[in-house]
């Protein structure tokens, strides 16, 4: 879940029981807007977008376990 959304600025993901290592943010046309690592048993994950163009972007979370995906609007 990524909350607020739409955002002006910092988007927050909630994560799952599963074990994300980091993350990539995307453009819909496919520019890589922001990226990370997330530490080691975090339940969230705080995603500074202030700097990016308004947009439909997407949240992509890889880990050890599997990969998850969510749909954020910058505003």
């Amino acid at each position: 879940m990524v909350y607020p959304n739409p955002t002006k600025g910092v988007a927050t993901v909630t994560l799952a029981a599963v074990a994300y290592t980091n993350y990539t943010v995307v453009g819909v046309q496919g520019n890589t807007v922001a990226t990370g690592k997330i530490g080691n048993g975090a339940t969230t994950v705080n995603i500074e977008l202030s700097s990016a163009p308004k947009g439909t972007y997407i949240v992509k979370l890889f880990g050890t376990s599997g990969s998850s995906a969510a749909r954020v609007i910058k505003l």
